[in-house]
């Protein structure tokens, strides 16, 4: 959070993230018809506080898709009532101003800017978070689909927030500062990707276990290191320093 904005400031990234990874919980530790249903509840909900909540929704209907038939259509089932129930009732409560601001303001602010898109890859997924992506990357040279079966559900993720927030650089009102998915991502995939890389490592080499959770930490810091020295270089990191009288 401290990389998307100043602290403090109301953004709806939090709210969503909140949403979307109840959604993506239950559907990872559940199995049956119900919980497809009930993990269906948050993402349909998350559609109404940002629009980003759209590619969670395709995220986690693929991975649906990888694991098995059996739970997509009561996923879509409940998607659709509550997307597009909840639709139909705003519309109505509102008027022509919802339609606008949820359909005409988007399509009207489209961009397309190269620059924009390659800052943020460069500047933040390949940058800030360059240890969790390469971790994440790595992971797909494992004998194993890092995206295929239950725990595939958090590489959908993953790649659901990093393509979300690309897109979103393509909008003329894009904050270069809303990265809250991708740092989130970012660093639950990485962590993710790391422990199964060093799980893999010492079952396959006989590396000692104890080593490969050392490594796994040291690694980790290394992450956390880089982000808070990034936060130093925030505008509003260096302005609150400089009203304290401390140079950050």
């Amino acid at each position: 959070g401290l990389l998307g904005s100043p602290p403090g400031l109301a953004r709806p990234e939090p709210l969503l993230l909140l949403l979307a990874l109840v959604g993506f919980m239950v559907l990872r530790h559940t199995r049956g018809v119900w919980g497809a249903m009930v993990g269906a509840v948050p993402l349909g909900v998350a559609v109404f506080v940002h629009v980003e909540a759209g590619w969670f929704l395709l995220a986690a209907w693929i991975s649906l898709a990888l694991e098995g038939q059996r739970r997509l259509l009561p996923f879509a089932v409940v998607i659709l009532l509550l997307v597009g129930g909840g639709y139909v009732w705003l519309s109505r409560v509102y008027g022509p101003w919802f339609n606008y601001a949820a359909w005409d303001a988007g399509i009207q602010s489209v961009q397309f800017s190269m620059e924009g898109a390659l800052q943020f890859m460069v500047d933040h997924v390949i940058g800030i978070l360059g240890v969790c992506t390469v971790v994440a990357a790595l992971s797909y040279a494992m004998s194993t689909k890092p995206w295929y079966g239950k725990k595939g559900i958090w590489m959908c993720f993953g790649i659901a927030a990093v393509t979300g927030e690309l897109l979103a650089t393509q909008s003329a009102h894009a904050d270069a500062n809303a990265m809250f998915a991708t740092v989130v991502a970012a660093s639950l995939l990485g962590a993710l990707s790391l422990q199964r890389i060093v799980s893999h490592l010492s079952a396959s080499f006989d590396i000692v276990e104890v080593e490969g959770q050392s490594a796994l930490l040291s690694i980790l810091l290394l992450q956390f290191v880089v982000l808070l020295a990034s936060v130093r270089t925030e505008p509003w990191a260096t302005g609150a320093g400089a009203a304290l009288g401390i140079g950050l």
